[in-house]
């Protein structure tokens, strides 16, 4: 395979053919060395400029327009500001991930005007960070649905629009804009009260929604709402303790899932946990040590991989790392133990004084040696 040099060497080649400058692009993407004078070369050369075969040629301007929007826009014989103004319809997708990707934002501005008949390629330019804020206010007050649905999505989207859009006919539209995280505490406590319940589960869910507003949604009839409550790492413990007992697998999934939740519950949690409880107890961090070492040794593989990858986070990482399955780290000098390491895919040597907070540690260094033995020996 080609180095990059000559990658480049051979797409300044006027004699390359348009077939092997497809294949240079490929070599490129498997090398990972794709450079802007590369796609540049490729989006010059003669072949490509005169190549009349539409399909393959938007895919090569289109795979260097996702990584150089600006270079295509702005370098491209086949494809510029001023050869688009027409709106060719062959070009649309090329445009879009100009608009999407583009740093500049007159560039992108340009092309989507370029287009301005294309509701997609507009809603692109709605929701982009840097969008201004008359672009998001036409997009708050079309008719079109699509570029309503983009303003509510763009997080800097002014409250007075949002509050506009949180009253719409349109109920995704009022979703996005619950789901917003730059939507107030205020408006989060209206459309608390919504008739819809896919707008209160999205306020359930917002890191904005006051503790006031969590406790009343918790009530909530529908349990995916409450759910929302459950997953949210803004409920205070007092709110997630109450929902322990109840009567749902959605609520208490939640639970499992929430960082948040307080150790004893998750505990308690354990004792009765479902399948998809026993993986989602495996994967939070807040999970107490002594559930997740009785979750490695479950018989459910995927629940013992994840408890397993969550202890190994919680085990200290000290050392030089080991560069092969060949070459182990000897840990803890205890045969068999760098087996253990080595199915966690923790990198170096363990020792026994760094695992303060774990569970796994005792101020007597020879203690602490002997209770990560005790524990390592536990997973073997």
């Amino acid at each position: 395979m080609l180095g990059i040099e000559d990658l480049i060497k051979k797409a300044c080649d006027p004699e390359t053919e348009f077939d092997e400058l497809l294949v240079l692009m490929s070599e490129a993407e498997q090398l990972g060395v794709v450079s802007e004078e590369l796609c540049l070369n490729i989006l010059q050369h003669p072949n490509v400029v005169a190549y009349e075969d539409e399909r393959p040629l938007l895919n090569v301007i289109n795979k260097v327009a996702a990584i150089y929007p600006d270079l295509v826009a702005l370098e491209s014989p086949q494809f510029s500001i001023f050869a688009m103004i027409d709106g060719n319809k062959y070009f649309s997708r090329i445009a879009n991930n100009i608009v999407k990707r583009c740093k500049d934002y007159n560039i992108a501005l340009a092309v989507a005007r370029a287009y301005k008949d294309n509701v997609a390629i507009t809603s692109t330019l709605i929701r982009r960070s840097d969008a201004k804020l008359d672009v998001i206010r036409e997009g708050a007050t079309s008719p079109q649905i699509l570029l309503r649905r983009s303003a509510a999505e763009n997080t800097n989207t002014p409250e007075s629009i949002l509050e506009l859009l949180s009253k719409d006919d349109d109920s995704l539209v009022v979703e996005m804009v619950a789901s917003n995280p730059s939507t107030t505490t205020h408006l989060l406590e209206v459309l608390s009260k919504s008739s819809l319940s896919e707008v209160r589960e999205k306020v359930a869910k917002n890191k904005n929604t006051p503790i006031s507003c969590l406790f009343e949604l918790s009530k909530d009839t529908k349990q995916y709402v409450v759910g929302a409550v459950a997953r949210n790492r803004n409920s205070p413990a007092e709110l997630l303790n109450s929902l322990g007992n109840h009567s749902s697998l959605v609520v208490l999934e939640g639970l499992c899932q929430n960082p948040s939740s307080p150790p004893e519950l998750l505990r308690n949690l354990a004792n009765y946990s479902t399948y998809l409880m026993r993986e989602d107890l495996a994967e939070n961090p807040s999970t107490p040590d002594d559930v997740l070492l009785r979750l490695s040794n479950s018989d459910d593989l995927s629940t013992k991989w994840k408890a397993q990858k969550n202890i190994a986070q919680r085990l200290p990482r000290i050392g030089k790392p080991w560069r092969s399955r060949q070459d182990p780290p000897e840990t803890l000098g205890i045969p068999g133990t760098s087996r253990i390491v080595m199915s966690l895919g923790n990198p170096s040597v363990l020792r026994g004084d760094g695992l303060q907070g774990t569970g796994f540690h005792h101020a007597n260094s020879n203690w602490g040696w002997m209770n990560v033995s005790m524990f390592l020996v536990v997973l073997l």
